[in-house]
């Protein structure tokens, strides 16, 4: 049961991160930065995750395995195509950014990826908009384990995972 809470989680992560660089529509380069942002989950989570228990800070664990990582991605990018107009439609206010919260519980790895994925996705045109930093934020003050410069890091490795496979 753990397993599929797990891959829920996973799925509500990625709805969140893109929904947040849809706001001003997704564009080509936008849509491939989400394919390097997956590649990049089952390193950064983990890494995130040693991070807070080396400094004691309590989270929920989410299974960021490649057995449950793959299972969401499989599930998210098979309907990636399908949905791409749903997330532009996605109103990022608090309701939403509340319910992508409660979803994603305590987990510091969920909340940090989330935020780098968005950031990451966000800046695949050259440039992260008003609209998408407003949603991001939005986003972000909900997220009670969310640190700047870790998502800042994820961004980075996403960055850096997309130009590489691209």
């Amino acid at each position: 049961i753990a397993f599929t809470c797990d891959v829920v989680k996973i799925n509500k992560m990625l709805e969140a991160a893109v929904a947040c660089a849809a706001q001003d529509g997704l564009d080509h380069e936008e849509i491939g930065q989400i394919v390097g942002a997956i590649m990049v989950i089952p390193t950064a989570g983990p890494a995130i995750q040693n991070v807070m228990a080396e400094n004691d800070i309590e989270t929920d664990d989410v299974d960021l395995g490649v057995d449950s990582t793959v299972e969401a991605f499989g599930e998210f990018t098979a309907n990636l195509a399908a949905n791409l107009e749903s997330y532009e439609l996605i109103e990022l206010d608090e309701n939403y950014a509340e319910e992508v919260a409660s979803v994603l519980g305590n987990s510091a790895a969920l909340q940090n990826l989330c935020i780098g994925i968005a950031l990451a996705i966000a800046v695949g045109d050259g440039e992260i908009s008003g609209l998408e930093s407003d949603a991001i934020n939005t986003l972000a003050s909900k997220m009670n384990l969310h640190m700047a410069d870790i998502s800042n890091m994820i961004a980075k490795q996403v960055l850096e995972s997309a130009a590489e496979s691209g």
